[in-house]
């Protein structure tokens, strides 16, 4: 009798014991939150979710204090240092419910020791100096941070995509910008000659887009899955509009068709402030990104000095002339593949070109009225 009263009593404990055994298992995903509208937001946030039932934390890896001093000096200047941060699920997804953009789940197909092993390491990296590093936009951000992470954790067992990347970093960035075309013209005016270094798998984490992508196609020796991720689940539709309507390319067609029917030498004023920017960031700034910026040849700072009485506008403008020919020939030698810059770089050389042989024709009519007199 006692043996029976046992044995109930073991059968009833299993299904209590069965369900707290499943309520405390941990999965880990990756949580994909869609682009904005602001310029914060126009590349899109990856974070990594870890959940057993019971608690429900959202590590992130792009959190900066706007407070900190100088703070637009430092994200310039590339000494600014962001966080990761541990946030509570719920609270980290009504953030983007009231921006309106999209989110969603990738589950990482782990093993329970793997789940293990990632909680602990984000705790390790949270509860020591490596919480904070310096962000690098290319090279050191919340999807790189990712990317890393799952390296050390999973090491040989990690199977990389065999494909090859056909694009470039500007190609991708202004891919990814085609709902944002607002920021793409200043993005490429600023982005210098790492633009068209060519994208490999390894460099292909830096965004949050190509993130998910690589990761879809990357296998682990030890599983029979054919992806790390597991397929997407929504957790928010976009409600944002995102729209391709390629602002940048109507502005500088606008500009120009301004610019050949009035003739008009201001247009020389904002490309030489611009100018003025790019050598400013090519020498303060440590960011890789804004390094040797072969855009200077279109912006020419010293065509400010056109605007000078009596300066020497004949030889500033032929030089500059020059560099914008000059930009013409590293656009078709480099195939850079943004064809706004290309037409303003023509429609200025119209501009400087006309504005010279005006020049060049009132001098003539001062010699012949001398000689006349």
């Amino acid at each position: 009798m006692k043996t029976f009263k046992l044995s109930l009593f073991i059968l009833w404990l299993c299904p209590i014991f069965c369900y707290c055994q499943h309520y405390n298992v941990k999965k880990a995903s990756i949580i994909y939150c869609g682009l904005g509208n602001e310029i914060y937001s126009i590349f899109g946030h990856v974070g990594i979710r870890i959940t057993n039932g019971v608690s429900d934390r959202v590590y992130n890896f792009g959190t900066f204090d706007a407070s900190t001093p100088q703070f637009i000096s430092k994200y310039i200047k590339g000494n600014l240092d962001y966080a990761l941060s541990i946030e509570d699920y719920d609270q980290f997804i009504l953030s983007y419910e009231a921006e309106g953009r999209e989110v969603k789940e990738f589950q990482l197909l782990l093993t329970e020791n793997e789940v293990y092993d990632l909680e602990a390491k984000l705790h390790n990296i949270y509860n020591s100096s490596s919480r904070f590093y310096r962000y690098q936009f290319l090279q050191n951000n919340c999807s790189t941070k990712i990317s890393e992470l799952l390296k050390r954790i999973l090491g040989d067992q990690i199977i990389q995509p065999d494909y090859e990347l056909n694009s470039t970093y500007r190609q991708s960035l202004n891919e990814t910008m085609r709902f944002n075309s607002v920021w793409r013209f200043p993005v490429n005016c600023l982005l210098g000659a790492t633009g068209e270094k060519k994208l490999s798998i390894a460099s292909n984490y830096y965004l949050p887009d190509s993130l998910i992508n690589t990761l879809s196609h990357t296998k682990l020796s030890n599983s029979k899955e054919s992806s790390i991720l597991g397929n997407p689940t929504s957790i928010l539709p976009p409600k944002n509009e995102l729209k391709t309507w390629h602002i940048d390319y109507i502005v500088v067609l606008s500009v120009l068709i301004f610019v050949v029917l009035y003739k008009s030498r201001y247009l020389l004023v904002f490309t030489s402030v611009l100018g003025i920017v790019i050598v400013f960031l090519m020498l303060y700034s440590n960011r890789e990104e804004f390094s040797y910026n072969y855009n200077i040849l279109i912006f020419n700072p010293f065509d400010l000095v056109l605007f000078i009485p009596r300066s020497p506008k004949k030889s500033i403008l032929f030089c500059s002339v020059l560099l914008n020919i000059g930009y013409v020939c590293v656009f078709i030698i480099l195939s850079i593949t943004y064809l706004p810059l290309i037409l303003l770089a023509v429609g200025l050389i119209y501009v400087k070109a006309k504005t010279l042989y005006g020049i060049h024709r009132q001098n003539n009519s001062h010699i012949w009225l001398q000689l006349m007199l």
